[in-house]
């Protein structure tokens, strides 16, 4: 059960970052809560030498996806390559969000979507450590 839901947030997460790229790449200010998305993707908090933040999340989630589908037997290597990943995302998105909040001072839903999967995952993932299935 846990794999499942853990498969479809890491898939909605893609989606997502793969969309927060598109905005900050097309400007699109669209926003289905507030109108302060744009404010946060065009901060100069929006990229990171050189390239939307957005993009990293697409390749942190595309690499988690590989990771856990290559996981069909719980190896060990790969499963601790799945906790490091998770790890790195949780601390960068408790930056981004703590950035989002205090230093632009605005709210962009598809940013806190992208780091509530994170943290999501990271609760299945300890869950699964503890037995629970």
């Amino acid at each position: 059960m846990i794999k499942n839901i853990k498969l479809i947030l890491i898939s909605l997460g893609l989606i997502n970052a793969t969309f927060l790229t598109y905005k900050h790449l097309v400007s699109l200010d669209y926003c289905i809560v507030g109108q302060s998305c744009g404010a946060v993707l065009t901060s100069q908090y929006s990229t990171f030498l050189g390239l939307p933040v957005g993009l990293y999340g697409v390749i942190f989630f595309a690499i988690l996806l590989y990771v856990f589908v290559q996981n069909r037997t719980n190896d060990l290597f790969l499963t601790k390559c799945e906790v490091v990943l998770l790890f790195i995302g949780g601390v960068v998105s408790t930056g981004l969000m703590l950035i989002q909040f205090l230093i632009i001072r605005s709210f962009c839903i598809y940013c806190t979507l992208s780091a509530t999967i994170v943290f999501l995952l990271i609760t299945l993932t300890i869950l699964k450590k503890r037995g629970i299935k």
